[in-house]
């Protein structure tokens, strides 16, 4: 099993929707899916991504639409024929089968000689490191180590697809975050392609080749990671993909450029406003805001420190302005920053190209 080149399917939704009543699950989705590809469909819940992912892998039947697997239509093949694999938030595992037996359950069902079984199912625990497991029962195992069980069970048969709705909701933070290394690592050794759901930002951002947001059934924007992060473009992306202020007002002609004016009147100096035509939002992450006296910045206003949050790593501030809003900032944990009071008078500042107006 495995090796350094892609050897997944290539994948492509065309047009798919599904209606439950008068609830559109899923709204004319299309998607295409390179091989070897890592992808997540990231929203909140109701967003559809779980019905994508249920529709592309045969155990839900769109309403309309088309399901291409590596150059096949699909669309109406029973999901044991779609050659793929699947991994769930709830592992599934036979709790009276041994996990040789757990993992070798999908060879069987496909009437694979039973040399054949061994070796493969060996090699599929040596892939998730859990060889010594082969004679215990799931209830023997750990969370975490019943998720790569599931794993191998999925990745025995060797399948061009892997589809994993939720897997590491169930473990907790630390095992969750581990457990996200290891399936990277195993699916770029791999080359499988991957379809991956989840509501966890910062899981699809440390996971993913490619994150597709979505919201009320249909895509909202798709694009790598930092694509999303840095430059996102509706509000509902900035919201959704990591912390952001966001301000309310409008984009207006300057002598030295543009301006975006606060629902307040707050004027703060932003780039050449791009799509939309007529931009309602100022959008800034919290960690791209400076003191003044961290060195120059192409905007700086004056305000009140509100409130300090310890967070470990990170500490967050909230900072009046003195025009009416408030900004959130973040800034690294060190030693070396010296704290400041709550209800000092501060300067705050970034770069015009660090805000983004939609």
């Amino acid at each position: 099993m495995g090796g350094d080149t892609a050897r997944g399917a290539h994948v492509r939704l065309e047009g798919l929707a599904k209606s439950y009543g008068q609830v559109r699950a899923v709204d004319g989705v299309s998607l295409a899916v390179g091989p070897g590809e890592f992808v997540t469909l990231l929203g909140p819940s109701g967003s559809g991504k779980t019905t994508t992912l249920m529709i592309l892998a045969g155990f839900v039947d769109p309403d309309a639409g088309e399901v291409f697997i590596a150059g096949a239509r699909v669309t109406a093949t029973p999901a044991h024929r779609r050659a793929l694999g699947m991994v769930f938030q709830h592992y599934a595992l036979f709790p009276h089968m041994t996990v040789f037996d757990n993992v070798a359950y999908p060879l069987r069902m496909r009437h694979t000689p039973r040399a054949l079984i061994r070796d493969r199912v060996h090699a599929a625990l040596g892939l998730v490191r859990l060889p010594e497991t082969a004679a215990r029962y799931p209830r023997q195992l750990s969370g975490g180590q019943q998720q790569r069980i599931a794993l191998a069970r999925a990745l025995v048969y060797e399948p061009q697809l892997l589809l994993m709705d939720e897997p590491l909701g169930a473990l907790d933070r630390k095992l969750r975050e581990e457990m996200q290394v290891e399936l990277r690592s195993l699916q770029q050794s791999l080359g499988i392609t991957t379809l991956y759901v989840t509501h966890d930002q910062e899981e699809a951002m440390a996971l993913s080749d490619r994150v597709v947001v979505m919201r009320d059934g249909h895509i909202e924007q798709d694009g790598p990671p930092a694509d999303l992060y840095e430059r996102p473009r509706t509000r509902f992306v900035a919201d959704f993909i990591g912390a952001s202020n966001c301000l309310e007002g409008k984009v207006e002609p300057a002598s030295a450029g543009w301006e975006f004016v606060t629902s307040e009147g707050l004027r703060l100096p932003v780039d050449a406003p791009s799509a939309p035509a007529d931009p309602r939002h100022f959008v800034l992450r919290p960690e791209r805001i400076r003191w003044a006296d961290d060195g120059p910045t192409d905007v700086a206003v004056n305000g009140v420190l509100a409130s300090v949050t310890y967070l470990g790593e990170r500490i967050r501030y909230r900072v009046q302005l003195e025009g009416g809003p408030t900004l959130i900032v973040t800034h690294p944990n060190l030693p070396t920053r010296r704290p400041i009071a709550v209800g000092a008078i501060v300067r705050v500042g970034w770069n015009r190209a660090d805000a983004t107006t939609l």
